[in-house]
């Protein structure tokens, strides 16, 4: 539902305060769309990611988004987020690949 005549979006990480988590660095973009933390679980270096791609120019704002998270990332990675994008088996392909449903 659309109270307000603008559509909002916002991102987040959440992290079990059991986690060892130890904050290094965050980067976010004024829209809410992108969302990167860098830090040290036991020592090692991880970076999260999040996004939540537009419905249009999807295909710009992944390969900017993955410009920035390249040059941010360290260590282990974990991206994840709504891309927008259908995925195909193969370029060219019409079939669907859902990844809720085991392929047989």
């Amino acid at each position: 539902m659309n109270l307000g005549g603008t559509l909002k979006v916002g991102v987040a990480i959440l992290i079990h305060q059991r986690v060892p988590f130890e904050l290094i660095q965050i980067r976010r973009d004024k829209e809410g769309r992108m969302l990167f933390i860098k830090g040290k679980i036991n020592h090692k270096m991880i970076t999260f990611a999040v996004v939540y791609a537009p419905n249009a120019n999807t295909k710009q704002f992944i390969i900017n988004a993955k410009r920035k998270l390249d040059n941010f990332a360290e260590g282990a990675g974990i991206f994840a987020g709504d891309f927008n994008i259908e995925l195909t088996a193969r370029k060219g392909e019409k079939k669907k690949m859902h990844l809720n449903k085991p392929r047989e």
